[in-house]
């Protein structure tokens, strides 16, 4: 029996770039870049998590609209732990405030990037979430074997 989790991405563009944060102390991909995430808590609609995690997280606030439901990317992956994951990643481009780094006992870094230039040491998934909803891929699979 899989345990199932649900998580939200932000893909924020601006300008020709992405906002990214660099994970640490967490114990998971430390040094690694990631986007604004977070999981569903109990009753939660799936937008009000990605907002309630944006504003934790970064220091913004996103609305829902048409535009993020239009450029939603799912991937449905396994991981080694024996976790099965929804991730849904929105992209978008509208927000009010400044991002910054809201949680830096987590969070290294919030940075923008050239979307030609995402950093090498990105999660992979997140990697593989970014090129395949500027591709407009909406559904993937992906297996940890």
């Amino acid at each position: 029996m899989y345990k199932c989790q649900i998580n939200v991405y932000l893909i924020l563009i601006q300008k020709g770039k992405i906002l990214m944060l660099k994970r640490a102390n967490t114990g998971f991909m430390d040094g690694m870049y990631s986007l604004p995430a977070g999981k569903l808590d109990k009753g939660e609609r799936i937008h009000q998590a990605l907002c309630r995690e944006v504003k934790e997280e970064v220091g913004i606030d996103i609305f829902a609209d048409d535009e993020w439901i239009k450029n939603t990317y799912i991937l449905h992956r396994y991981s080694k732990e024996g976790t099965v994951a929804m991730d849904f990643f929105f992209r978008h481009s509208k927000y009010s405030g400044k991002a910054r780094n809201m949680e830096p006992e987590k969070c290294a870094e919030v940075a923008w990037f050239p979307l030609n230039a995402i950093p090498e040491n990105t999660i992979p998934y997140i990697k593989l979430g970014i090129q395949n909803s500027l591709q407009g891929i909406v559904l993937d699979e992906h297996i940890w074997e």
